[in-house]
């Protein structure tokens, strides 16, 4: 049975992993001005001015939550790849899931005390800034009944101090896309499964690319004369480590490719600055590149082969929101 003729679903996918999608929101504390907020919407006041926005609380108040906001995308990113079918969405193989939901509860714990830490410092925080806003509006303002008028505008922005937590969370979705039933359409089945085959191509393409980037940047330092320094061998290492957790496709050549750049870094640890060791390098790091170019036809059916190994066990959709 070839590739082309195997039915691929949904649920092949999902025995392989879980989709999660992070949610989060930050008040960004910030109004548009407008030049009605002045007493006028003159068409000449529009051509001249680009009045721009003011911010309501300075920005160094949101620091803390911003990081947190980063720690988040970058326990996903390392744990996932992105789902084509879902912007947005990262796909996380399966036995990763659990850890990655672990560790999302406790970033979301520490986001949340930050946001409750925000709001006791709320109002010195506009009390701060409310002579910036003043000031600025002064400045753009033709009059001080102008000015006035858009500095009570602005402040009618700022929400009650009670509403301010419901400006702030950290929530995110783990869902599967459930298959068509048995009894489905031909042609539906048929969609189906090639929609599946161009996601699953498109992950393998995403951990196909780290690697050849990395292979890429191996070559480039190697071939100009350079040393590998030992802060690119642990970056490259650790992008390694990420592909092979993440193959869940079983794409043999790629695991090779992982193979063979981990005992080339070995290499270049050992000897790097010897010339005869370093040509040697960049003629296997060559031989890896044009491996996995040559592969990717192969890597879907090894891809096929899996996902359609693995079982029919039922997978109902799920949904966690946190």
């Amino acid at each position: 049975m070839t590739p082309a003729s195997v039915r691929l679903c949904w649920e092949q996918l999902f025995e392989s992993g879980s989709v999660i999608d992070l949610d989060t929101a930050i008040w960004t504390a910030k109004v548009g001005i407008e030049e009605s907020d002045f007493g006028t919407d003159s068409p000449e006041v529009r051509k001249v001015m680009a009045l721009g926005t003011h911010r309501l609380i300075p920005k160094d108040a949101f620091t803390e939550l911003r990081e947190l906001r980063g720690e988040a995308k970058r326990a996903i990113e390392n744990a996932s790849m992105t789902f084509p079918f879902v912007k947005g969405a990262r796909f996380t193989p399966a036995p990763k899931v659990d850890a990655l939901i672990a560790t999302l509860r406790d970033i979301q714990r520490r986001f949340m005390e930050a946001a409750v830490r925000f709001k006791k410092v709320y109002g010195e925080k506009r009390k701060e800034q409310e002579p910036h806003i003043k000031k600025a509006l002064q400045d753009i303002a033709r009059t001080p009944d102008a000015a006035e008028s858009a500095y009570r505008r602005l402040m009618a922005e700022y929400p009650p101090e009670d509403a301010i937590l419901r400006k702030f969370y950290m929530r995110w979705t783990v869902y599967a896309i459930q298959a068509p039933k048995v009894s489905a359409a031909a042609q539906t089945m048929k969609e189906e499964t090639e929609t599946v085959k161009a996601v699953v191509k498109e992950m393998i393409l995403q951990l196909r690319d780290e690697v050849m980037e990395r292979v890429a940047a191996l070559t480039r330092i190697l071939s100009g004369g350079g040393t590998v320094s030992s802060t690119t061998v642990t970056a490259t290492r650790e992008v390694l480590a990420r592909v092979r957790d993440m193959n869940v496709f079983g794409d043999a050549e790629l695991e090779a490719a992982v193979g063979n750049l981990s005992r080339l870094l070995t290499t270049l640890e050992a000897d790097g600055k010897d010339a005869k060791v370093v040509d040697g390098v960049v003629g296997e790091l060559d031989a890896v590149m044009l491996g996995i170019k040559k592969s990717e036809e192969q890597a879907m059916k090894d891809a096929v082969a899996t996902l359609t190994g693995v079982g029919r066990r039922k997978i109902m959709a799920r949904k966690e929101v946190a």
